[in-house]
């Protein structure tokens, strides 16, 4: 996992691939103020971008979860909110198996969970077996604007 704000990334930006450049550069390009929820195509099945809304719930009532084909780059617009991380481990207990339509994986407990705040400007890259627990409440229940890049791990 890497934390960074999309307003001060320049070493970041030194040592990520091209790719991921490719799609923070996008972030940084596109006025999400007037986008509605929705998939949009950056190249195809390989980089998309989804813009979604919601309201943060508790952590005990949020999935965790993993993906296995894709890199996640989870960019908060607007709000905040709690984002557990953790990596695979053989403690952790799926609670779904592996989706391979969705590319994501459900755990019900898993092990060493890091609690870490979110705000806006702020962006997280999960790749693939590092498990996730996005939109969980920080202080108090609050609308969340996300917009998560989804790359093909092919690409890298």
């Amino acid at each position: 996992m890497i934390i960074s704000n999309i307003k001060n990334n320049s070493f970041e930006e030194m040592i990520l691939s091209p790719v991921i450049k490719e799609a923070i550069d996008y972030i940084k390009n596109t006025d999400f103020s007037i986008m509605a929820k929705g998939k949009y195509p950056i190249k195809g099945d390989k980089i998309f971008a989804i813009v979604d809304e919601y309201e943060t719930i508790e952590k005990q009532d949020k999935k965790t979860e993993a993906h296995r084909k894709y890199i996640d780059i989870q960019f908060i617009f607007s709000g905040k909110e709690k984002m557990g991380f953790a990596f695979e481990n053989p403690e952790n207990k799926m609670s779904e198996e592996y989706n391979e339509n969705k590319d994501v994986i459900h755990f019900s407990k898993v092990e060493n969970e890091l609690d870490i705040p979110a705000c806006p400007g702020m962006f997280f890259i999960f790749f693939p077996e590092e498990v996730h627990r996005p939109g969980c409440v920080l202080g108090e229940k609050e609308k969340i604007k996300k917009i998560i890049v989804k790359i093909s791990k092919d690409l890298i």
